[in-house]
């Protein structure tokens, strides 16, 4: 009895799976990553694509995962700046990462010329400061900040 109520519901979940697998493929077949010299753009959705743009002042940091068939995935760690909502970014977001979503660079097949290029491209990137000049006792000061 409990054999034919396990073999009934069989249908079901192969077609659930199957279901699974074809959201997988189409998700992989539209989704296109950029890195810039100023960001990361992530196109992801289906039906309705969405471009999301995560500028380098946004991102804290990036680690790397390898797989056995040489493929890996990039994850980013964002700052409050470069803060998106876990349902934006599913599934191109870090698993059980709720309160503070990171999103991924998923399936890349060549993850070390992905991660190459994002390191080259954070590292050129230098981000605009404000440098204050103490105003000494004895000139006026003309201008309190400079950007570098």
């Amino acid at each position: 009895e409990i054999f034919d109520a396990t073999l009934s519901l069989a249908p079901l979940a192969l077609g659930a799976v199957v279901i699974l697998l074809v959201i997988a493929v189409l998700s992989a077949r539209t989704t296109m990553y950029s890195i810039t010299d100023r960001r990361v753009v992530m196109r992801i959705g289906m039906a309705l694509p969405v471009t999301l743009n995560i500028p380098f002042e946004g991102i804290d940091g990036a680690s790397l995962a390898e797989f056995s068939d040489k493929s890996g995935d990039i994850a980013l760690s964002l700052n409050n700046n470069g803060r998106i909502g876990y349902l934006v970014l599913w599934p191109h977001a870090r698993p059980w990462r709720y309160a503070k979503p990171e999103p991924m660079l998923r399936a890349l097949p060549d993850p070390h010329l992905a991660a190459d290029v994002l390191g080259r491209a954070l590292a050129g990137y230098v981000q605009p400061k404000t440098v204050v000049i103490p105003q000494s006792s004895e000139e006026p000061m003309r201008g309190a900040a400079l950007a570098s």
